[in-house]
Order: structure tokens, then C-alpha cells, then sequence
């Protein structure tokens, strides 16, 4: 699964509700991105990264990684944006909370995330134009057409 959907899946898990503004720390979303959904809920609220406030030696400061990890999570959310799935505001300065409104087209996409059908249509949607997707959909038919001819030799 795409970094992207992991996140959109997680926010829709957490606030499945259209056009309410939501608050997640960067910790809670860089979370989903290296873990996955599964086992983000805990008794008390998300899983979260613990950033250490001791500097290791390959970084120059101990806020190097959760401010990458806040633009890898504002990269995620800036494509989940320009699909129309969600709007956010970036955290500015030091401040490490995106505010999240999820749209309709993210609800959706969510929803397919969440089964399996669903998920077998958002990939077959997605690359239904590309060879992979003609080689299944000329699977589909030769297996149908197929089962549909041993019906109709046996009945006829």
C-alpha cells in the first residue's frame, strides 16, 4: 500500500466524518507511514514515534528527524490534496500538528481501502489502461466465457 493511502486509511480510522477539522502530531503520521495502520490504536490514543532528545552522530540536531519526518508527512498529504481527499494546514516553526479536514473523494477512497474488494478495485481502477490491467480484464473474459460454454454444453 502506498504511504499516501496508509495515511488516508489511518485518518479515516481515526475521524470518519466528512468536513470536521482533525489534529495529529507528526510522530502519529510517521507512524502509520513506517508501521501501517494495523496496531495504531492504543488504550489511550495512536502509537506514536518516540524522538529521542539525544542527537545521534550522523545528525547535526536532535529535531533533524521529526522535522524530516514533518515533511515526509506534508508530502503525503500535499498528494492526497491535489487528489481532492483531504485539505490540511501545515504546522509552522517548531509546532508538529497538521490540521486535517477529510473531503468526499477521500471518504471513499478510504472506504475502499478498508476491504479487500475494495482495494482489488482501487487497483484494478488504477491500472485498468496499462498491460497489466488488459491482460487481467482478457483473463476475466476467456475464464468466463469458458465456465459459460461448459454450462451450455451440458445443458444443451
Amino acid at each position: 500500500m502506498k504511504k499516501s493511502d496508509k495515511i488516508l486509511l489511518g485518518i479515516y480510522q481515526h475521524w470518519p466524518r466528512l468536513d470536521d477539522d482533525i489534529s495529529l502530531e507528526v510522530a502519529e503520521l510517521a507512524w502509520i507511514i513506517y508501521n501501517g495502520v494495523d496496531g495504531w490504536r492504543i488504550e489511550n490514543g495512536w502509537k506514536k514515534i518516540e524522538y529521542s532528545a539525544v542527537k545521534s552522530p550522523e545528525e547535526n540536531s536532535y529535531l533533524d528527524k521529526p522535522l524530516r519526518d514533518r515533511g515526509l508527512v506534508a508530502k503525503e498529504l500535499t498528494i492526497l490534496q491535489a487528489n481532492d481527499c483531504l485539505e490540511f494546514t501545515r504546522p509552522s516553526g517548531f509546532d508538529m500538528r497538521f490540521k486535517i479536514r477529510l473531503q468526499p473523494n477521500g471518504l471513499l477512497r478510504a472506504e475502499n481501502l478498508s476491504s479487500i474488494p475494495g482495494r482489488i478495485e482501487l487497483w484494478y481502477s488504477e491500472h485498468k489502461n496499462g498491460i497489466l490491467g488488459l491482460v487481467v480484464t482478457i483473463t476475466v473474459a476467456a475464464i468466463t466465457a469458458w465456465i459459460a460454454s461448459i454450462f451450455t454444453s451440458k445443458n444443451g
